[in-house]
């Protein structure tokens, strides 16, 4: 009795990861119930005991990883809200970094579905998504407006909203984007890679300096 919580465990995180990974190559509604089953090599009374249909699936796949980026998130966005000049980079940083982690660990799969979900604004998991990174991204725009206080809000929101999405795209197919900036037998380092990303994010943040002359 002892191993059975283990066990369980053990099963539950293999449908995670099972429902991670396939969800990102084929899409959430596309793949049915009895494909994650033949993948993770289960039934589907494993599933329904584990978390009782899809979508409750889905919405732990999505808070697995999301909590963990909120949390690493934190701390850089308490010292900007604290800082009398917040920096725009340091903004940069904040949206790519806790991302980057993921991709640097090769465990994109995440980043793939979620970049997926947020491209066709149609998958399943797109309100919860938005909901779960809601209150951080409203901070960030907050953060936006005091570096640049003239900003229309609707400019914060587009500026963040293309940040964060170029930053799922980039880092959810980093090999790609590694061999394709270098070569495929020389890929540019993951790292060089990030630090142009993260640096492209604060570029999309600052928008262009208009000119005041005639």
């Amino acid at each position: 009795m002892s191993a059975e919580p283990s066990q369980r465990r053990t099963q539950r995180d293999l449908l995670l990861d099972t429902a991670e990974r396939v969800f990102a190559e084929r899409g959430i509604e596309a793949t049915s119930l009895r494909t994650l089953m033949a993948e993770a090599g289960t039934n589907v009374g494993a599933i329904n005991y584990h978390f009782g249909s899809k979508d409750a699936l889905l919405a732990a796949l999505i808070h697995a990883r999301s909590d963990a980026i909120r949390s690493e998130r934190e701390d850089r966005l308490a010292s900007l809200e604290s800082s009398d000049a917040p920096d725009v980079d340091l903004l940069a940083a904040a949206i790519v970094e806790p991302v980057a982690a993921l991709a640097l660990r090769g465990e994109d799969a995440w980043i793939r579905l979620v970049d997926r979900i947020v491209r066709s604004h149609r998958e399943p998991g797109w309100q919860l998504l938005n909901e779960t990174f809601a209150p951080q991204a409203q901070r960030m725009g907050v953060i936006l407006q005091r570096i640049q206080p003239g900003l229309r809000r609707s400019t914060v929101r587009f500026r963040m909203a293309e940040a964060t999405s170029m930053c799922f795209r980039v880092l959810g197919d980093l090999a790609f984007v590694r061999a394709n900036v270098g070569t495929p037998s020389r890929p540019a380092p993951a790292r060089d890679v990030v630090d142009d990303l993260r640096d492209a994010v604060a570029a999309i943040l600052a928008g262009r300096e208009t000119s005041s002359a005639p």
